[in-house]
């Protein structure tokens, strides 16, 4: 992956920044020669690292630090697309709570919830959330609708991104790797917290799927349970368990 010291308009690369550093530490401010590294993708950036050393040994830091995180970019970029999904269904889900209030005082403040939420609809959608012979829009079940399509969304960007984990055991992500904070003077979160928590919610939405999956390859698709013990190295007692007598 490239080291540059400019902003591209595409591709995945490291931007070097050496020089004095600041770090803060207990409300005060640490500074000290160092290096800033900010991983980017494009114009966007998905994670920044600051490391003190010196000048003259910057550049190996930076080659090492890069070639840590290179195994971890697919992940990152789509847990970033993830993280743009979350906000929209937390600006959808906050139009939803005023539509369902709106519902109960106001046609007017309906109307004009239900003309926000069209900003965000897409495909049918819309056609989908009239209702009556009059073809009413509602915003509450245009709400949903969102909803429903940006959390499918969220799930399968997950599940891609966990797709694309390199081996933890050889390829750690380095703690010192974190989301720049928007906030003078506090840290930014860790990298490796937040991608860990992301990918655990993966796999737990993927374990969900393994009881019926199972059932279904079984009596569905007419695996032998055999064959089924033999690529989910699931016990044959668990299976047998989960299958009709």
């Amino acid at each position: 992956m490239e080291i540059t010291k400019e902003v591209q308009e595409t591709g995945t690369y490291v931007i070097q920044s050496t020089g004095p550093q600041t770090w803060p530490v207990d409300g005060a401010t640490w500074r000290a020669p160092g290096v800033r590294l900010d991983l980017m993708d494009g114009r966007r950036l998905l994670a920044t690292c600051k490391l003190e050393c010196s000048p003259r040994d910057a550049d190996d830091v930076a080659a090492t630090m890069t070639a840590d995180i290179e195994p971890w970019v697919r992940t990152l970029r789509y847990l970033a697309v993830v993280g743009d999904l979350r906000e929209q269904a937390g600006a959808v889900e906050r139009l939803h709570a005023e539509a369902e209030q709106a519902d109960e005082w106001s046609d007017i403040e309906a109307a004009d919830v239900a003309d926000r939420l069209l900003e965000m609809a897409g495909g049918d959608e819309e056609d989908d959330a009239r209702s009556g012979p009059h073809g009413i829009l509602s915003g509450t079940r245009l709400a949903e609708i969102i909803l429903a399509r940006l959390r499918r969304r969220i799930d399968s960007g997950l599940r891609r991104a966990l797709a694309h984990v390199p081996d933890v055991t050889t390829s750690p992500l380095s703690t010192s790797w974190e989301r720049r904070s928007l906030i003078a003077g506090v840290p930014g979160e860790r990298i490796d917290q937040d991608v860990a928590r992301n990918l655990l919610t993966a796999w737990a939405s993927l374990r969900d799927l393994r009881d019926p999956l199972i059932t279904w390859a079984v009596t569905g698709a007419e695996l032998s349970r055999a064959e089924v013990q033999q690529l989910t190295r699931v016990s044959r007692s668990t299976t047998n368990r989960l299958l009709p007598a």
